[in-house]
């Protein structure tokens, strides 16, 4: 009854498998030090989703970690791998600086970024 199944997936019929070359979006993260958002991203993203990371160097105060050089560089070097979308991973800075000096950090690195979402 019913016609033919038709081929496996291409999966099941190649020796080769998906590599995770995000197929369905590219995230990248620029955290300072800390490992926690470089290891959380991937577990809570959905497949297909790849997750990039470029370090920021630690700075002084947390007031200062997106201030250029360091955070500009990142998220140039993330722009190379032509994310969906930047995760900025410090929110301390937020809490320093407050919500209203986030919009100016955000215009700029998706400027750096060539126009990812940050």
């Amino acid at each position: 009854m019913g016609g033919a199944a038709g081929p496996p997936p291409i999966e099941a019929r190649s020796k080769w498998k998906p590599d995770g070359a995000g197929l369905r979006a590219r995230i990248g993260v620029s955290p300072d030090l800390d490992p926690v958002p470089e290891s959380e991203l991937p577990a809570l993203a959905s497949a297909g989703v790849l997750i990039h990371a470029s370090r920021v160097l630690r700075a002084e105060t947390p007031a200062a970690f997106a201030q250029p050089p360091h955070v500009d560089a990142a998220a140039e070097g993330l722009a190379d791998l032509a994310p969906n979308a930047i995760v900025c991973a410090y929110t301390g800075r937020s809490y320093a600086l407050g919500p209203d000096a986030d919009s100016p950090t955000r215009r700029r690195l998706e400027e750096r970024a060539h126009g990812a979402a940050t």
